[in-house]
Order: structure tokens, then sequence, then C-alpha cells
């Protein structure tokens, strides 16, 4: 007798579907920290992977690199524009811009704008734009400002004391010092330096005196424009009272100098004269007697101290480091390096994106042309359309009024059938001529 053996075998695939599960756990826990960390375009890639495979999510990277790698290019066309820079030396200005935002937690298009705000401050070599951008870009780091706003309040200050580009570092040290010391911040400080930067200059007085007491004003309750006010107003009074000599301030203030002393100087001189606030405000003036009274307040000694802080905090770097030392900073950090990154690919792929936008250029050139040989089509049915339209609107009040008026259909439809005869031998001429075409 013969026996039939049958094996069945099956395939035990739970612990596959376990790790299967597992890993794409994984893959949502880091999808969401990535959604986090850069926002928008993570959302996209996840989205497009999930409707259409690997595939989607690659071409909704494209997208983002052809994205951020055109703004960048936009920038440096703005930059190139202000400073003039050709071959070379704008090759020089666009890597060190890219290797600037590498170096720090800003997008290649926030490092271009500070660049931009460079050349546009009469900055125009490359060894000034290179030298410049990086404090620029400490600055705005250490204080959490916008990159445009931190260069521009740097570079004002540098054009009103003429100062070269290799003491960008030393401004940028001196303002992240004072914000450090001070209630002011970047928009503050730079709002303040507006106003008391000229007349402090034209005045003979050091930068590092002027932002020291223009972070006093601060100090004592006068924020950003209102201490550039207070410290311009009451140095142009000071002056005229120590000039004219009259009244106990300008008693005081004998043979005193705006130049080597400075509002600090002042301060000295009207305590040790026991001339008090009231009487400050009484001779200045409304505009220039309360600022300078409430300095009166704290006195000269206060004031030192004060600069000497500004001094021992006048490290753009230390600041900045401290700044990006937290999580939140590490991941700023790391959103600049993948932008960065997509840079690079889109200068390594803009020949081919130059190539297919040219391609479908000339695609669409070719149709115009073939359009334009179809014209007399476009003049038969610009001549039939009104027809059209007319007839439209002629049988829609055509049925409401027969519906009223027996008898009038059989009329007017007779009037319609010899219209469509009259029409005929258009119709037969359109027939022809589509016979062509198709030949």
């Amino acid at each position: 007798m013969a026996f039939t053996l049958q094996a069945v075998v099956a395939l035990d695939g739970s612990k596959f579907t376990s790790g299967m599960t597992g890993m794409l756990a994984s893959v949502q826990r880091f999808a969401g920290m990535s959604m986090t960390m850069f926002g928008g375009v993570a959302s996209q890639v996840a989205s497009m992977w999930a409707a259409f495979g690997p595939m989607g999510g690659v071409m909704a990277g494209m997208k983002e690199v052809i994205k951020v790698g055109a703004s960048f290019e936009q920038s440096m066309a703005n930059v190139k524009s202000v400073t003039g820079l050709m071959g070379d030396e704008f090759v020089r200005v666009s890597n060190a811009t890219r290797a600037a935002a590498a170096q720090t937690s800003f997008t290649t298009a926030q490092a271009a704008d500070a660049m931009y705000a460079l050349g546009a401050s009469g900055m125009s070599s490359a060894d000034m734009l290179e030298a410049s951008l990086l404090p620029a870009l400490k600055l705005a780091g250490a204080t959490q400002s916008d990159t445009k706003l931190a260069t521009e309040a740097m570079t004002a200050a540098m054009a009103i004391w003429q100062l070269g580009a290799e003491d960008a570092t030393g401004v940028a040290d001196l303002f992240a010092g004072a914000i450090a010391s001070s209630p002011a911040n970047m928009q503050r400080l730079s709002d303040a330096m507006k106003y008391a930067g000229p007349v402090g200059a034209a005045f003979g007085m050091e930068m590092k005196n002027v932002v020291d007491e223009v972070a006093a004003f601060h100090v004592v309750g006068l924020r950003g424009q209102q201490a550039g006010t207070a410290f311009r107003t009451a140095l142009i009074e000071l002056s005229r009272a120590a000039q004219t000599g009259s009244g106990q301030v300008g008693a005081a203030l004998k043979g005193w100098s705006a130049e080597t002393e400075g509002l600090t100087g002042a301060v000295d001189r009207l305590n040790a004269a026991g001339v008090d606030g009231a009487s400050v405000i009484q001779e200045m003036g409304a505009r220039a007697g309360p600022g300078m009274a409430a300095l009166l307040k704290i006195g000269g000694d206060a004031m030192r101290d004060l600069s000497d802080k500004v001094t021992q905090n006048s490290d753009v770097a230390k600041m900045y480091d401290t700044q990006m030392g937290t999580l939140s900073g590490q991941f700023t950090l790391l959103k600049a390096s993948v932008e960065e990154l997509a840079v690079k690919l889109f200068s390594k792929l803009l020949p081919a994106f130059i190539k297919i936008i040219d391609g479908a250029k000339n695609f669409v050139s070719s149709i115009g042309r073939i359009t334009e040989s179809f014209g007399f089509v476009g003049t038969v049915i610009e001549r039939l359309l009104p027809l059209l339209i007319g007839s439209g609107g002629l049988l829609l009040a055509f049925e409401k009024i027969s519906a009223f008026i027996p008898g009038l259909a059989g009329g007017l439809t007779g009037l319609f059938k010899g219209a469509a005869m009259s029409m005929a031998p258009l119709n037969d001429s359109l027939h022809m001529q589509r016979t062509r075409w198709q030949r």
C-alpha cells in the first residue's frame, strides 16, 4: 500500500512584523522631532513620502533645495548690485557668506542679508566685506537680534567714527558689552545710537564713552530713542552752559570739556557744586534737564562702575557661545548646516536646472508659434462668439415669453430654422478646413 506524505510549511512572521512596527515607530518619532526642528520642510517631505513613497520624499526634498538655493542666489545678486563686485571677488564674497552661515546659527539667506547691509553701508571691497561679516553675525546671534539690524547698527557706528573693517570685531564687542550690562537690547541700542552717535563724535568723544553713557541712560529708565535724545540734548545744553558760564550749571561746568570728561565728568562737577536735579531741569530745560537730573541721582561713581562692567562684558564671541550652548541653540546650528548643504546641492545642480528651464521656454515658444498658424480659427470664433452669446440670451427670452403667448413658439421656431439654413455654408467651409488640417 502506498502512502502520500504531505508537508505544510508556514512562515511565522510575528517577529518580523514586530520589528517593522518598532522601526516605523522610531521613524515616526524622528519625523516628529525633525518637524519641530525644521518646521514645514520636514512636514512636507513626510507628507510626500507618505503619499508617493521614497520618490515623493526625494521630490519634496528637491523642491526645498531649489527654494533655499534660489533664495540665496537672489540675495547674492542683490549684494552684487550694491557692491559692484564681479568675477573672482564676487565668488570670494559669496563663499565667505556661505562659510559664515555654516559657522553661525543663521541661514545662508540671513547671512546674505547681513552682507547686503554691509555693502549698502559703503563697503565695496571683498576684504572689507569678509572681515566685517562674521562679527556682524556674531553680534546678532549674541544679542538674539535680526542680522540686518545688528549689521546696520555696527556699520553706522563705524561710519560715524571713521573706523575700518579691522575694527568691526571691536565694535561688536562693545555693543555686546553694553547690552549685557544694561537694560538695552540691540533694537534699543541701535535706536539710541542714531541720536547719540553723531553728536558725541562731533564733540570729539570716543565711541566707548558714548556707548557707556547711553547704557547709563538705560539704567535710569530711558530706553532706545529716549536715551539717545537725552544724551544729545544734555550734551548740547551742557556745552552751551559751560561756554556762557551762566547760572548754577554754567558756574559748575567752567572749564568742562565734553571730549575729555563727557557726561560723567559733568555729573561729578554738578554734584560737587551741590546743584540739585530741580535746578538742572530749570536751567537746562524740559528736554535736556530730566535725563541729566536722573544721572545726578546715580552719580559719577556708578557711571564709572557701569563703564567697567561694559568693558568686562565686551566679548561678543563668548556671549554668542553662551547663547548657542543650549539645546535650542544646537538645533539652530544644525538647521543652518542643513541649509548650507541645500545651497551646496543647488550650486552643483544649477546647470541642469538652467537647461530644464531653457527647454521649457523653448517648448512654450513652439506652442506659441503653432497657435499663430491657426490664427484664422480665432478670428472665426471671435466673430461667432457674440452671435452665440446673443442667441443663447434670445432663446432664454423666447422660452419665457412663449410660456405666456401661445403660438409665438411656432413662428419663432421657423425663424431660427431659416437662420440655421443660412449658416449651413459656413459650417461646410469649416468642415473642409478641418479636413485639410487632418491631411
